[in-house]
């Protein structure tokens, strides 16, 4: 049986008006993708040899992961790759390397739990983890105030130098839920992105589904097709 947009399946056949909010505070809450003007151009894809995942790069990412946070649907704790007891950021390392090579990521990767916000598991995660130290937007603990603060000592070093300096200034409208996952590939390949790159993240947004928990059941699962992981 197919419900309409506003109704929620808890799979016993209940409909629940608190996990209806919880999915529209998460920003899923309508069916249909934010639609556009204009049709989203296509631009070239840039083509050549990418370095693989080095250790270099995983370590950082799993010290940075917080420990007694949400598992996601594949019940591994942070603490398993926090653990000294095993070196989890090498076996990662190889992981993700072989992910990449055979271009297929674990099924627990595609899913997701909202309570309302929402779960990935773990080890996808730590992937997302390592992203450049000049990023400031989607990176936690790195707000507006270090935006300004990097403007402000460019702004600074210009006008000593008596130097021309551009600054654009741009706010998003729920910029999390609502960006559709064709932009996210145009804006990479426009910023001139490896193609071997953007298939990477390519990998981790197909397919992807999630599902509301609250404390009156859990949803049925559903395609998430727009947002930033």
């Amino acid at each position: 049986m197919r419900l309409p947009c506003d109704a929620v399946d808890l799979g016993d056949g209940l409909l629940s008006s608190t996990v209806l909010d919880s999915v529209r505070i998460a920003g899923v809450g309508t069916c249909t993708p934010p639609k556009f003007a204009h049709p989203v151009p296509d631009v070239p894809p840039t083509f050549g040899p990418v370095q693989p995942i080095t250790i270099e790069e995983t370590l950082p990412a799993v010290k940075r992961v917080k420990a007694g946070k949400a598992t996601g649907p594949d019940d591994m704790a942070t603490e398993v790759w926090k653990s000294q007891c095993w070196s989890s950021a090498d076996w990662l390392t190889k992981f993700f390397n072989l992910v990449v090579a055979e271009k297929k990521v674990p099924m627990d990767w595609q899913q997701s739990t909202t309570t309302p916000v929402k779960v990935i598991p773990v080890t996808a995660r730590t992937t997302v983890q390592s992203l450049s130290p000049n990023q400031c937007g989607f990176v936690p603990g790195c707000g507006t105030t270090n935006a300004n603060h990097a403007a402000r000592l460019l702004i600074e070093k210009h006008r000593e130098k008596k130097k021309p300096l551009h600054l654009a200034f741009l706010d998003l409208e729920k910029a999390f839920d609502r960006v559709p996952h064709e932009v996210i590939w145009y804006a990479l390949r426009l910023q001139g992105i490896a193609e071997k790159l953007i298939e990477w993240v390519l990998m981790l947004y197909a397919d992807h589904r999630s599902k509301v928990q609250a404390t009156a059941g859990t949803s049925m699962e559903f395609p998430i097709t727009v947002g930033v992981h």
